[in-house]
């Protein structure tokens, strides 16, 4: 009999052990939360673009080569007025890159087919109906279209709405790990990617503006946290 009430209080000891030992535990890990915290918060914002930037080129060729460079600058001047009647600033057509050279046949040994001159230049606007661009660009000389850049007018206001978000998730971080009471202290913008453009090889298809896609703003920041937490762990102790 004595041996039963014996060995029934070893087991009562026993779990009162290990009942005190789990909640030390958890006293302890309330308590041991680091004062300081630091914290790396992403994010990414997803924006239609409502401005574009055509790129286009006009190549001549002639056994002159004075000719071929007159020609090719008249048509040029052709392009531009076209546009600005168009409603498109001067402003906004930029000569990008000119040349000028022989070009020559080495299949019949060196012969000489006329002096290529080329003329690439951009025409930026907000209208994103491309193809009546690419019209006018076409119809007044344009031999070919390069490309579309697709971009944000307001690309700064949209980063600055990434950075709050790229906050938030660093403090949704700290609560994940425990951290409720936490006080920024500190703030880090991280050099991130974010091109905030969309570059398109020109095709009849990729004028619509259903095909253009979104334009991803990313943002990265390092936030420093302090630890408000002491009472309570003080209160659990």
């Amino acid at each position: 009999m004595k041996r039963k009430i014996i060995f029934s209080l070893a087991i009562l000891l026993m779990f009162a052990c290990l009942l005190t030992s789990q909640t030390n535990f958890h006293i302890a890990s309330a308590s041991t939360l680091a004062q300081n915290l630091t914290i790396t918060g992403n994010s990414t914002i997803y924006a239609t673009p409502d401005r574009a930037e055509i790129s286009a080129r006009i190549e001549t060729l002639d056994m002159d080569n004075v000719k071929s460079k007159n020609e090719n600058f008249e048509i040029f001047d052709k392009v531009v007025k076209a546009l600005i009647d168009a409603g498109i600033s001067k402003e906004n057509i930029t000569l990008d890159y000119y040349s000028s050279y022989p070009n020559y046949d080495y299949n019949n040994g060196k012969t000489l087919l006329g002096y290529h001159t080329s003329t690439t230049f951009s025409v930026c606007v907000d209208n994103l109906d491309i193809k009546s661009y690419v019209d006018i660009l076409t119809e007044n000389g344009a031999t070919s279209i390069n490309s579309v850049t697709y971009s944000l007018s307001n690309l700064d206001s949209v980063y600055n709405e990434a950075i709050k978000k790229a906050i938030l998730n660093a403090e949704e971080k700290a609560k994940f790990l425990g951290y409720e009471n936490l006080t920024a202290i500190g703030l880090k913008e991280e050099t991130v990617y974010s091109s905030g453009s969309l570059y398109r090889s020109y095709s009849e298809n990729s004028t619509g503006s259903e095909l253009i896609g979104k334009i991803s703003v990313n943002a990265k920041v390092t936030v420093n946290f302090s630890n408000n937490t002491e009472q309570e762990s003080s209160v659990i102790n």
